[in-house]
């Protein structure tokens, strides 16, 4: 996501916090706030905050801490992007659960493996700006560590009514 000096970059969030999620968290919160949202009945106030240890390319050690959110949650501010790493067959329930806070200006990107799920979204929510996207970087996650084990490519497409009739959100978006 391309930024202005003078703009705040915009608040990032994560559905899904396994090897993906976790990569993505990690490379992104150098230039993006990011926080994870929890899975419903997992959050909890004792610990706000997800502590990663990541290993990047060159097998640097890093432990970034992302704020965690609640799953449903009406006095949290909307969600601008959203990320969503879960498994296809948990995606729906899981953009459902965070359905109060997703407004006009929410953009989601899907990173769901499987058939179906991603159509359904789109379907579900067509006023929203829904992208699919499909990756071959390598990552894999072991006792709370991920580790960026192959640079690959990204291609994101606009997957939404919406999104297909604003191209231009998709540069912004990239």
């Amino acid at each position: 996501c391309m930024q202005s000096n003078t703009e705040t970059p915009s608040t990032g969030h994560i559905l899904g916090a396994g090897a993906l999620g976790g990569l993505w968290g990690a490379v992104l919160s150098s230039t993006h706030p990011i926080h994870f949202i929890a899975k419903p009945g997992t959050y909890s106030h004792s610990e706000p905050f997800l502590k990663l240890s990541f290993q990047d390319l060159q097998g640097t050690q890093s432990k970034p801490r992302f704020p965690v959110e609640p799953n449903h949650s009406d006095q949290l501010p909307p969600i601008k992007k959203l990320l969503v790493f879960t498994k296809s067959y948990d995606a729906e329930q899981a953009i459902a659960g965070v359905q109060s806070r997703l407004n006009a200006e929410s953009t989601i990107v899907l990173f769901q493996n499987g058939m179906g799920a991603q159509q359904r979204i789109a379907a579900r929510y067509p006023d929203k700006l829904i992208y699919a996207a499909t990756t071959t970087e390598g990552a894999y996650k072991t006792a709370g560590k991920v580790v960026h084990a192959g640079q690959g490519e990204t291609l994101v497409g606009p997957l939404s009514i919406q999104a297909k009739q604003h191209p231009e959100q998709l540069n912004k978006l990239i």
